[in-house]
């Protein structure tokens, strides 16, 4: 694949931009590449990718490897043309790291798939990850070199295209202030990554995820996003809740290229979404922060009416039952579920996670008089490095039957130990499930 029509491909994709930028690396640069954006078109992607692989298809690859997060997509794709696995790393405590569940055998050959090279310092962190790891990095790719060929991964590397731009120490650069982001021959493009702080009542919601012809909470935010930012945007969530649940502190990321205050984008969102969804709080985030990527921990809350009558301010946010409960029991119960397993019995038979592996850091069974609704409710909150799909209704349909006595404790321990999905409670309604919040460093 030639050098021009790599480039050509940024061109027209709107993703090859000249001005004043502040790289993901702290460097200034007069050029921007906005890998993302070329590589929303699956073709673009798979054309780059099978350019990529074509060039190591005699070296036994096992395993390609990326950093997160802008390398995931080329490396993917070079993973599909070689027929190989693919895995990525992440950066954790400020160490790049393999993302959770990933692992290598001693002596796999692996390549290391990045979008585009600057100083090569997130490729070298991930070499050095999969060589603690025990593995055999053979080479790097990208499919832009813009260091000219002077970056040293410590490995040989092959690039589609090559260039040599400057890319300088803020306290070296000749760049006017004021022509940050400004091009020559178009209007101010400001690129800026918002947080969004959001909350919405997933009722009429077919979850937070895009879907074809159907309302979701990430469709309508970026109608609503698309139109103010005059072009398509992408948004990015913590994570996908299902239909029907609900969300207190939802975090979203969305990159601008209009100029614009964080309160007045609030507005601006506000004045243009359903009521059943708003943001309340705006911020600019760092270049390198993705609202699912970045976080740490999240928490959920479920929440159940417990009587004789359903509160009707309740109806559509709590589960209604109006069995007896043995709320020592189920407490009891919960411990059970902390710590690092495998969640395979408690998740969904269908899921594209890699692995099943999430670690419960707390699980609390609070319960009280709720004047509003005038009705006892009963609260299971639960705090995890993440979620599988179904996982929080599933332990919370479990801890319910235990309550009722249905299930005995030792049934979980082996429902937890071996996996097994006949062993657990029914799945909670998702009305009752309510994302509380999302941790960030």
């Amino acid at each position: 694949m030639k050098a021009e029509r790599v480039i050509e491909k940024f061109k027209s994709a709107g993703a090859l931009l000249e001005g004043h930028f502040i790289l993901s690396s702290g460097l200034h640069s007069p050029l921007y590449l906005q890998c993302a954006i070329a590589l929303q078109s699956t073709a673009v992607a798979a054309e780059f990718g099978a350019a990529i692989a074509e060039q190591f298809c005699g070296e036994r690859i096992r395993t390609v490897a990326s950093p997160a997060i802008g390398g995931i997509v080329i490396g993917y794709e070079v993973a599909r043309q070689l027929g190989v696995r693919f895995i990525w790393t992440e950066r954790e405590q400020g160490r790049m790291t393999l993302r959770r569940g990933f692992g290598v055998s001693s002596g796999e050959r692996v390549l290391v798939v990045e979008d585009v090279i600057t100083t090569g310092g997130s490729t070298r962190e991930t070499i050095e990850a999969l060589r603690d790891a025990g593995a055999d990095v053979v080479a790097a790719a990208s499919i832009i070199d813009r260091s000219g060929g002077k970056a040293d991964v410590g490995v040989p590397r092959v690039s589609l295209a090559t260039l040599e731009v400057a890319a300088v120490e803020p306290t070296s650069c000749l760049i006017k202030p004021k022509a940050w982001l400004l091009t020559a021959n178009s209007p101010l493009r400001t690129f800026m990554n918002f947080r969004l702080l959001l909350q919405y009542d997933g009722t009429d919601f077919h979850g937070w995820q895009t879907q074809s012809e159907l309302r979701t909470v990430q469709g309508e935010l970026t109608r609503v996003l698309s139109l103010l930012d005059d072009r398509e945007v992408v948004v990015s969530g913590s994570g996908r809740t299902d239909t029907g649940v609900h969300a207190e502190g939802q975090v979203a990321s969305v990159d601008l290229q209009r100029e614009i205050a964080p309160q007045r984008l609030r507005a601006a969102i506000n004045g243009n979404l359903p009521d059943d969804v708003r943001v309340l709080f705006v911020d600019i985030a760092p270049e390198d922060f993705h609202a699912r990527y970045s976080a740490r921990s999240k928490t959920y809350v479920y929440r159940v009416v417990s009587g004789q009558v359903m509160s009707p301010f309740w109806s559509r946010y709590a589960l209604f039952d109006a069995r007896p409960l043995d709320l020592e029991r189920m407490r009891s119960c919960a411990s059970l579920f902390l710590g690092e397993h495998d969640w395979t019995a408690f998740s969904a038979a269908q899921s594209d996670a890699g692995s099943r592996v999430r670690t419960i850091s707390s699980l609390e069974i609070n319960d009280g008089w709720d004047a509003r609704g005038r009705c006892h409710l009963i609260r299971m909150t639960v705090t995890a490095d993440g979620f599988l799909r179904y996982m929080v209704r599933s332990i919370a349909g479990t801890l319910l039957a235990v309550g009722r006595g249905e299930i005995e404790e030792a049934t979980i321990a082996r429902a937890i130990r071996e996996g097994e999905r006949e062993l657990v409670g029914p799945t909670a309604p998702a009305r009752g499930l309510t994302l509380k919040s999302v941790k960030y460093d």
